[in-house]
């Protein structure tokens, strides 16, 4: 008579189930983005542990969203995908660039939509995040760009977004970025990168139009507030 062997232990069993429970319960805001990556691959990639690729993907292109638009070949870079997962990170851009261009159609010059609008970017991010918005004329949304903070603070990369912004051929420049500590204040950095940010863009005939920081749900404007400066 063959001998019982006991079922070897799986370490990552009812992982995806519990993941799917806590977002039903904490909701995707309250996640990391590392987290809802995770979750995302499990619609393309059945039966293997996700969350190694998800932390790659994350770790190099900085964000969510730009793990979103990146092509497949910057993604083949960081990541080994079947095709089937290249073909879902393909429907996954179409989709969120037809929100962007929705969104565009939206005023950011409007300070009331933004008072709503910006906080909610922020949501369940554990570091600084700083994000460009890039405006027409009429304060139209041409593009956005999110770079995440190495440690604790969000770098301003000065020639990029003197770059993006003349080759859109962008009127003005909004920015925003978030204080996980939960303080609207800014610090003496912030003060100084807005300044040079916003002298650097008027040579090249763009407007800042404004820093905002983010802090628990609300938005607090830098250059308005001449105390700010």
């Amino acid at each position: 008579m063959a001998k019982k062997t006991s079922r070897e232990p799986r370490p990552h069993e009812g992982h995806r189930q519990r993941m799917r429970e806590r977002m039903a319960e904490v909701g995707p805001g309250a996640m990391t983005e590392c987290e809802l990556m995770e979750i995302l691959l499990y619609y393309s990639i059945p039966r293997v542990d996700t969350a190694g690729v998800a932390a790659a993907l994350i770790d190099h292109f900085g964000c969510l969203e730009s793990v979103l638009l990146a092509s497949p070949d910057e993604l083949r870079s960081v990541a080994k995908l079947s095709s089937g997962t290249e073909s879902f990170f393909a429907l996954m851009q179409h989709l969120l660039s037809r929100s962007l261009y929705l969104s565009a159609r939206l005023f950011f010059s409007d300070p009331r939509f933004l008072e709503v609008y910006l906080p909610s970017q922020f949501r369940g991010f554990g570091k600084e995040h700083l994000l460009i918005f890039y405006l027409d004329k009429s304060g139209r949304l041409l593009s956005r760009q999110c770079i995440v903070g190495d440690g604790g603070s969000a770098q301003f990369l000065l020639d990029p977004i003197v770059d993006t912004a003349t080759h859109l051929e962008a009127a003005s420049v909004l920015l925003a970025h978030n204080h996980p500590n939960g303080t609207l204040e800014p610090s003496e950095e912030d003060r100084m990168s807005t300044e040079k940010v916003r002298l650097t863009l008027q040579m090249h005939g763009v407007k800042l139009l404004e820093h905002y920081i983010i802090a628990e749900e609300t938005c607090r404007p830098m250059l308005k507030n001449a105390a700010f400066l």
